[in-house]
């Protein structure tokens, strides 16, 4: 594992660990951590542009009625046969 991607891990646990903590005590159910991580990696992987359009994501946009916000699609169609992998 890189040096970056060490640091990207560490700084993704620390702020998980915020987030448990805060949902725990309010009651809120996180999703699966290792599934987001993965989800991190990819937007690592791709510069964190959308793959479409090449657009910087947001990952916290103040205006997401405008649609900057992003979300993440499947290889391949459920529709076609695809998966969640």
């Amino acid at each position: 594992m890189s040096e970056k991607l060490a640091a990207l891990r560490r700084a993704f646990l620390r702020r998980w660990a915020r987030l448990k903590k805060k949902s725990e005590a309010r009651g809120l159910i996180l999703p699966d951590r290792e599934a987001l991580w993965q989800k991190l990696l990819t937007c690592y992987r791709n510069g964190f542009r959308c793959a479409y359009c090449g657009l910087p994501m947001m990952i916290k946009d103040p205006r997401p009625a405008h649609g900057r916000s992003f979300s993440f699609d499947h290889r391949r169609s459920l529709y076609l046969g695809g998966n969640n992998d």
